[in-house]
């Protein structure tokens, strides 16, 4: 079953992703330019994931760019933790809190969905805190559940 994103951002097009691209000097793995082609952003339908006895709840999506930039997107919040998280792990969404979810830039495993915990305190090291949750957004989406 497909999990919905509902109150989605304004749609976005090839050309938006290049400059979202070019601003943060990456090139977007292919399952993550598919997701925001479809889907700029927005909240999911079901939204608590389980994994290992633990329960993750994706609050929303962060649109990938919007033109009005009071508001919150992956480009400006990749922008504002770059001196936190390491630069493989691109923000894309939140708990509602202070945890991040994100897609990996790594080259083993571009377009892998990341948590990052909040506990972090600076000076330890950051990836100890990254959990990783799946190959892809769509894995990812797929296997949440409702509350």
């Amino acid at each position: 079953m497909i999990n919905k994103i509902n109150d989605p951002w304004e749609r976005i097009d090839s050309c938006d992703l290049r400059e979202v691209e070019k601003e943060l000097n990456v090139k977007l793995p292919d399952s993550i330019k598919k997701f925001y082609l479809a889907n700029n952003g927005g909240e999911p339908e079901r939204y608590i994931f389980i994994e290992d006895e633990c329960e993750y709840m994706l609050n929303i999506i962060y649109p990938l760019i919007v033109k009005n930039d009071e508001y919150v997107s992956v480009v400006k919040v990749y922008k504002n933790t770059r001196d936190v998280l390491p630069d493989w792990f691109i923000p894309m969404g939140d708990d509602g809190g202070d945890g991040l979810y994100g897609f990996s830039m790594k080259e083993n495993e571009r377009g892998a969905i990341y948590y990052w915990c909040a506990d972090y305190d600076y000076g330890e090291t950051v990836d100890d805190y990254l959990i990783y949750l799946g190959e892809s957004i769509e894995v990812l989406l797929e296997k949440m559940i409702e509350e």
